[in-house]
């Protein structure tokens, strides 16, 4: 790479460090940067099951009062019935992979 070539206006070492970095640099971090994406959608994906112990189990609790008393009434609904939870969580995780293409 050229850093210091001919140029119609002066260049300062920070215009040949932005230079370098842009060529070398961004591959690398686009690949880390899709990684941590990856890595946050598999935890949110990992989530739905937590998440639904979590709303089952708030029922005749303290913390009830702090959620949504429809909580532990959904939570059954999806519990019971494989067509709802199943399509609540395809859902969910279509929704997990579109915003990591908007993060990427």
């Amino acid at each position: 790479i050229q850093a210091r070539g001919v140029s119609v206006t002066t260049l300062t070492w920070r215009d040949v460090v932005v230079k370098l970095l842009s060529n070398e640099a961004h591959l690398p971090l686009q690949r880390r940067v899709c990684y941590c994406g990856e890595r946050i959608r598999w935890f949110f994906e990992k989530q739905k099951d937590v998440i639904l112990n979590f709303m089952l189990s708030l029922e005749g609790t303290p913390a009830a009062n702090m959620f949504s008393p429809l909580y532990p009434r959904h939570a059954k609904l999806i519990q019971q019935n494989q067509m709802i939870k199943h399509l609540i969580y395809e859902t969910y995780d279509r929704a997990c992979k579109r915003q990591l293409k908007q993060f990427v």
